[in-house]
Parts: C-alpha cells; structure tokens; sequence
C-alpha cells in the first residue's frame, strides 16, 4: 500500500511514487538488482534500484514539492526534505514565519515553479543572496527570479537593488491629464456627455 506520503517501503527504505494515490495497492516484482513497482492493472509505475546495490537515482523533486504542498505539515518529517541543500531546507521549513503551514504551501508553491527552469544548486545560490539577506519583502518571488536569471546569465548584470515603480523617475515625474481619460469615458466634469 502507498502511505499518505505517495511511498512505499520495502527493504527499511521508502520509494516516492509521484502521481499515486495514497493508499492505493500496488504490486512489487522485486529483482536481486533493482524493484520495478505495478498498478492494479499491470501497468509500471516506477523502478528503483535496490538499497543495498549503492546505486542512485534522480529524484523527482517537482512532484515531490508538489505532494509536500498537499501536505504541508508534513515537511518536517519528509526524508526528502533532509535531502536538500541546507538554504532550501531552512527556506522550505519556514522557522522565520513559524512554520505556518500557508507559509510552507507558498514557498514550496515558489520552489516547484522555480524547478521547472533552473536547478537545485542554482536556486540555493539565489536563496542565499536573497532570502538569507532580506526574506521578508514583498517583492521576494519577483527578486528572486532575477537573481536566479542573474546566475544562470552572469554576463547581462541587473542592478542589485531594484528600484520600486515609486522610486523611478518617470514614476515621479509623471502626472496624469484628467481630463483626456475623461473624455474617453464621455463625460465631461462629471457630467456624462
């Protein structure tokens, strides 16, 4: 059976099966190399290497945040999470906001979009320029995919403070004619025309 966490056990080890169900039955054909795992209807779902083989493999860690993001008190005893550079650990485990559970949905929201475009090391790169210097603006997602572009094209630079839109001077500057905009909308000192 596959546990609330989408794993199995077998050989005191767990194996993540991204897109089953929890509690679904699923059926082992097990290897003297390696563990191939079935649905009901026969179909292959996964396979893995045997524990004692000392063989890797890639983790899937798109799926994995995303069923952690269904879960998200389940971060603090995921073995997957313990298996992440440390900045993303203390990113994803949220301490500095109380390790509220929207917090830890959000942030893990955050690292699975971040996934699909660049690697893990990379963004534990940024998380340690961005988060570990200020984590608590509000623009946070928005400086961190720029430092993340930063890092993967080091030869175009964005400046390492980016400017509000209120803090522009075009911003500043710019005052708006009124009565242009009104005369789009047919009315005519609050009159409609």
């Amino acid at each position: 059976k596959v546990n609330g966490y989408g794993e199995i056990r077998f050989d005191n080890a767990s194996f993540f099966l991204p897109g089953v169900q929890p509690d679904a039955d699923v059926l082992l054909k097990v290897f003297w190399n390696r563990i191939e795992v079935y649905d009901s209807d026969y179909q292959k779902l996964a396979q893995f290497p045997r524990p004692y083989t000392g063989k890797t493999m890639d983790i899937p860690w798109r799926e994995v945040l995303q069923s952690l993001q269904k879960k998200p008190r389940s971060v603090n005893h995921s073995q997957f999470v313990r298996l992440l550079p440390l900045v993303i650990q203390q990113f994803v485990l949220a301490r500095d906001a109380g390790g509220a559970p929207n917090e830890i949905k959000l942030r893990l929201g955050w690292l699975s979009e971040w996934l699909t475009c660049y690697r893990l090391d990379e963004i534990a790169q940024a998380l340690e320029k961005e988060w570990l210097a200020d984590g608590h603006t509000g623009a946070f997602c928005d400086r961190m995919i720029h430092r993340l572009y930063t890092i993967r094209n080091p030869q175009k630079t964005l400046p390492e403070v980016l400017p509000t839109a209120r803090e522009l001077p075009a911003a500043v500057q710019y005052t708006p004619n009124l009565s242009s905009y009104d005369r789009l909308h047919g009315k005519l000192g609050g009159k409609m025309v």
